[in-house]
């Protein structure tokens, strides 16, 4: 997260609930992944498994690099602090398993930086009922087809709750995008004609040439 903002950027929090309640950042299901020394009863399990406690023994750093050992897992209130240590900072929430009632009252401070990420319109709304000054991002991927129903799904509400909306795109080994060139260059120009910020997520691509086309096409 420090590294986020320091680059100006806005990071992302993966959000699950302990085995005592408490709220924590933690993207995978198991630790197989974070925790690759731990023993094998332990992989299996998740932070549903174990108390806050348990949870922040654990070394999730040094998978990635030994420069990174001791990192720990943060809670909800630790990321609230962050949060009103600096008014410029956002943070993008993606809800794993978490009472969005709950997650709304223990951030109500904070709300206009946080961000609600989600593939599913229904929390979205359910979001803004609960936590009206934050702000959300509705992200899909999928064929252009489906894209273009979901699209015209939510024009029918007028994108109601929606300030962002990423389109998930796939590049075929020849450079081409599916959804296409000008699909997007028109949903971006139909999202901006109802004041929604349009993003595109490059899928497992790192290529620079990919995020210039991306630019271009708005």
């Amino acid at each position: 997260f420090e590294l986020g903002w320091k680059l100006g950027c806005i990071p992302e929090a993966d959000l699950r609930q302990t085995k005592d309640g408490v709220i924590v950042s933690f993207h995978d299901n198991d630790f197989a992944r974070i925790v690759p020394t731990a023993p094998d009863d332990l992989k299996k399990k998740g932070v549903a498994d174990l108390t806050f406690a348990e949870v922040t023994q654990l070394d999730i750093g040094s998978f990635r690099d030994k420069k990174f050992a001791g990192q720990r897992v943060i809670s909800l209130a630790e990321m609230v602090k962050l949060l009103q240590a600096d008014r410029r900072r956002s943070l993008y929430i993606d809800i794993k398993k978490v009472d969005f009632r709950r997650l709304a009252a223990e951030t109500i401070g904070v709300h206009p930086q946080l961000i609600l990420a989600s593939t599913k319109y229904e929390e979205i709304t359910l979001w803004r009922q609960v936590a009206p000054k934050s702000r959300t991002l509705h992200w899909m991927g999928g064929q252009p087809e489906q894209l273009a129903k979901r699209l015209d799904a939510l024009r029918a509400v007028n994108f109601a709750g929606i300030d962002q909306l990423q389109i998930h795109v796939n590049t075929s080994p020849a450079g081409v995008f599916s959804p296409s060139e000008e699909f997007l260059r028109q949903a971006g120009n139909d999202l901006r004609s109802y004041g929604i910020l349009f993003q595109t997520l490059a899928w497992g691509q790192k290529d620079p040439k990919t995020f210039h086309r991306l630019l271009d096409l708005g």
